[in-house]
């Protein structure tokens, strides 16, 4: 067994614990079993866990080679984006791989990239996380049912039959643990950007 076999091994099992948090999360979706997230915050190495996200469907494409055409899947990273966070490193990490699943899922042409940009607003400084695919993009009709439970759009039941319809329901769940919302922009044919942002504080002192 090669050194990239035994990385898709690795990224795959990551991915499938991931898996594994989705259907325990959304069990705990009813308020009365929620735990109190913000107690849970740490410091991230954000760019370590960005990463992270993006080498499971680079390594994951690489063993699809023969059955997807090609994707560029590539990172844009704000080069003032701190070094460190404090935030849910789990919830977090559980949501950047969905995004990129999603996008993965959706792109059999172009690209799919994880991208940060780095906000200042009302004296507040802000990371803001995309997602940015080139896939078949999401009806202005469909939006409308993207947050319902077990709702499975009309682009699912062609790329992803088999698909619960959760996957967006408890992004945007995990983002508001976080103190954040999911925002969605989409043109069919086009692609579509998911992207929300993190308060981060002073983040020009943490560069150094």
């Amino acid at each position: 067994m090669d050194n990239d076999e035994i990385d898709l091994i690795v990224s795959l099992c990551d991915y499938l614990l991931v898996l594994i948090e989705d259907l325990n999360c959304f069990v705990q979706m009813d308020d009365k079993l929620k735990k109190s997230y913000k107690n849970n915050f740490t410091q991230i190495d954000i760019k370590k866990l960005l990463d992270f996200c993006l080498n499971i469907y680079k390594t994951r494409q690489n063993f699809e080679k023969d059955k997807k055409p090609y994707v560029s899947i590539k990172s844009n990273y704000d080069i003032t984006m701190p070094t460190f966070i404090c935030s849910n490193e789990k919830n977090l990490k559980q949501v950047i791989v969905n995004l990129l699943s999603n996008g993965y899922k959706f792109t059999n042409a172009g690209e799919l990239s994880l991208e940060t940009k780095c906000k200042t607003r009302d004296n507040k400084n802000f990371l803001e996380i995309s997602v940015r695919d080139t896939g078949t993009g999401i009806s202005k009709e469909e939006l409308k049912f993207l947050f319902q439970p077990f709702h499975v759009l009309q682009r699912n039941q062609i790329y992803n039959p088999n698909g619960s319809g959760l996957g967006l329901l408890i992004i945007s769940d995990l983002l508001k643990e976080l103190e954040t919302e999911i925002k969605i922009k989409s043109e069919i044919n086009q692609g579509s950007i998911f992207s929300f942002e993190l308060e981060i504080g002073n983040y020009i002192e943490l560069i150094f």
